[in-house]
């Protein structure tokens, strides 16, 4: 392999000092200049004012130590920007790109299909179609600003080799104050109406300078601030693909957690729904950030030391290590989101338009955004148990949407762009982002002891105990590093211990193969607060199930694909699941009730629980109740027999009564306004209810008459 640093040296200027150069550099230095020839540094646009048809376009230059080429550059544009602002009173959106590798500002890549200077034009005429439309009466002035830099500083076929080099120069632009200042500049003469709205994109190494120069301006924007209405300076930061250690977007993280910092959004309408300030996609199949970047990152790494993080962390990983080597984009653990993809129906005009909607996911309480692609409708959830809960939002992304590192600009990725700038209220006249500080609990799953002794994990990964009778969370222990609550799809009690059962994604699918799953159990013992794995540790086959439960008396595991209901046989050495019974819905929940062999199963696109009776020689399903909302977890009291199931959509508790022919009509055991979202659901052997709300972030402990009786909103101080 041609090191980078040889091809780099003869592109890059001497400034000073004299070295012995070996024969074989000259060597290679006249094959390059025979075969390529390098692309020098310079200045290419003077005139950088550039009038478009619907917007105008600015170029601001920078040179390989960070300085701006021409400060006239960044004068021009202010001056630009404050026009938009004064005429006629008219607002003004102002999008700031910075390109990443193998780009710069030159002419030619302004005609070139795939460069980021061609896209970045082809997403500005997205924007003004989309203010146009929300906006018919008095559409805002759109001003694009493309910071440039020498992200191409060879032709091929020696450009492929320039990635370290060029990473190392961008970091060293990054740490200047260069684009700190016109990034400075731009938000505050954006800013002095305050109407007028401002979006910063970074692609590659684009995104890595992005994300530095904007770190502290977010913290020092939110962190403290008052809650309430939030005048944050930025409508969003967006990063594609960026080539940046996923360190600093934990660092970032942390500090957003540490404050406990949200933003919403509420429109005209007077909707609320989260929003991020920063977005990082990443392709899953960009191989510069996801094969390239680790492997340049880690050679320079011999007399470069890192921790190892203490147990108070309770971090899916000890290594700082791994977050030094990875890009946010391919480093799970901070993932907020993901984005799923969903085949378009063949109809004339079906993926045309952006038919961008908001929406709600029973299964992770959360609100969902949707958008078409040219072939698929594609829809962005938050992931579910993720530790990233802040306003920093991390994902990769399907093929179908990012096809590659730096073919960012076809019609799905525009589409994309264009929705999450929708999401910010930045084209919509009287929206508003507000600023939330949510403290509390929020609680990923929980059961109860025999004795009634209440445990639960919440999203920091970390689990506790409340004793009988008291009002303090203990700690008890952190999961695994290995696991992922994401991957949980169920659990029950076995004994002192419970078991959880996680369907884990071990091999994507492509063109040729499908998806290969791998299933699990783990037990978790409740009297050391330790892990271990349960005999057997892992099920035979290679599906994706959805949803779990077990049966610890007849040692069988239950399992749920989305149409299917599967059994297996836990005495055996490697348990295979066989089909039990066709449900033809996607379960979000399924719970086996041992003393009467029934096995619940809910569906929440329906609102209705399925049971399944086990004790007839073929399994039979009916349909025990319907009309409940958007059901999340079903449970049975372990000492009269009802049935208990939470609904997140009317915010209430619902119970029923099943005998070997028929069930009671669902009636309302519990509602409260205190309900925002009640999840996951425990019986105690008082018949006490312990019920989750992930969205009010609170666990709630009802009476047998449905009133509350403790609520438990703190980790730290006493519960209610």
């Amino acid at each position: 392999m041609i090191r980078d640093d040889r091809v780099q040296n003869f592109c890059q200027p001497r400034y000073s000092g004299v070295t012995r150069t070996p024969l074989s550099v000259f060597v290679l230095v006249a094959l390059f200049l025979v075969t390529s020839g390098c692309v020098q540094p310079r200045l290419y646009r003077p005139d950088n004012i550039q009038p478009e048809k619907d917007y105008t376009l600015a170029f601001i230059e920078f040179d390989d130590q960070g300085e701006l080429w021409s400060p006239s550059q960044m004068t021009r544009t202010t001056e630009l920007i404050k026009r938009a602002n004064n005429e006629a009173k008219q607002t003004s959106l102002v999008v700031v790109f910075i390109h990443g590798w193998q780009n710069n500002a030159s002419p030619k890549q302004e005609q070139e299909e795939g460069k980021s200077l061609h896209g970045f034009k082809q997403l500005l005429s997205q924007i003004v179609e989309t203010a146009s439309i929300n906006n018919p009466t008095s559409p805002p002035s759109i001003i694009g600003v493309y910071l440039a830099w020498r992200g191409k500083s060879a032709h091929k076929p020696f450009s492929g080799f320039t990635f370290w080099n060029r990473r190392r120069t961008a970091t060293r632009i990054a740490s200047g104050g260069g684009v700190s200042e016109v990034l400075t500049r731009i938000v505050q003469t954006t800013n002095q109406n305050p109407e007028s709205k401002i979006l910063l994109i970074g692609h590659s190494f684009g995104g890595l300078l992005m994300e530095q120069a904007m770190s502290q301006y977010l913290v020092s924007s939110t962190v403290g601030a008052e809650a309430g209405r939030l005048n944050f300076p930025i409508d969003l930061v967006m990063l594609i693909n960026p080539a940046s250690s996923s360190l600093r977007a934990k660092q970032l993280i942390e500090v957003f957690a540490r404050d406990r910092s949200k933003v919403y959004q509420e429109d005209k309408q007077g909707k609320r729904y989260e929003r991020p300030l920063m977005i990082s996609v990443t392709s899953t199949t960009d191989v510069a950030t996801r094969v390239l970047y680790p492997m340049g990152t880690s050679l320079g790494l011999i007399f470069t030391r890192f921790r190892t993080y203490g147990s108070e962390f309770c971090s899916p990983t000890a290594k700082q290590r791994q977050f030094y080597l990875y890009t946010g984009g391919h480093n799970k653990i901070l993932h907020s989101h993901v984005v799923t993809a969903k085949s378009l129906p063949k109809r004339d005009g079906a993926g045309n338009e952006l038919a961008l909607q908001f929406g709600y996911d029973p299964a992770a309480q959360e609100e969902t955004i949707s958008f078409n692609g040219r072939k698929h409708r594609f829809t962005m959830k938050k992931k579910r148990g993720a530790l990233n809960d802040t306003p920093y939002w991390i994902t990769n992304v399907p093929r179908s949407l990012i096809p590659d590192h730096s073919d960012i600009f076809g019609v799905n990725t525009i589409r994309l762009m264009s929705a999450l700038v929708q999401s910010t209220g930045a084209l919509e006249p009287d929206s508003r982002t507000e600023l939330v500080r949510e403290t509390g609990v929020r609680a990923l799953g929980l059961n109860v002891r025999p004795t009634g002794e209440l445990v639960f994990a919440e999203a920091g990964r970390r689990i506790f105990a409340l004793p009988v009778g008291s009002s303090t969370p203990v700690f008890l222990s952190c999961l695994p590093q290995d696991v992922d609550p994401a991957e949980v799809i169920g659990f029950f009690r076995t004994g002192g211990a419970i078991t959880v059962a996680l369907n884990r994604l071990i091999d994507e699918a492509d063109k040729e193969k499908e998806a290969k799953y791998r299933t699990e159990l783990l037990d978790v013992s409740l009297t050391k607060g330790g892990f271990r794995k349960a005999k057997p540790g892992r099920l035979a086959g290679s599906m994706r199930f959805v949803a779990a439960s077990g049966d610890p008396v007849g040692r069988k595991l239950y399992l749920a694909t989305e149409d299917e209901i599967y059994v297996a046989d836990l005495t055996e050495g490697r348990p295979e699941p066989k089909p039990l019974v066709r449900i033809d819905v996607r379960p979000q929940a399924l719970y086996f009730d041992p003393t009467k062999e029934q096995l619940f199963a809910l569906d929440s696109e329906s609102g209705r629980l399925y049971l399944v009776d086990m004790r007839a020689e073929t399994p039979r399903v009916r349909i025990a109740a319907d009309g409940l909302g958007w059901p999340a977890d079903v449970i049975v009291a372990p000492t009269d027999g009802r049935i208990y199931i939470s609904d997140t959509k009317d915010k209430q508790i619902w119970r029923l009564e099943c005998d070997d022919v028929r069930c009671t009509k669902p009636e309302v055991f519990a509602r409260s306004d205190a309900f925002l979202a009640p999840s996951r659901l425990a019986a105690a052997p008082d018949n006490t209810l312990w019920v989750t709300d992930p969205k009010a972030r609170k666990i709630f402990a009802l009476w047998p008459d449905g009133e509350i009786r403790q609520t438990i909103s703190s980790l730290a101080g006493k519960a209610q």
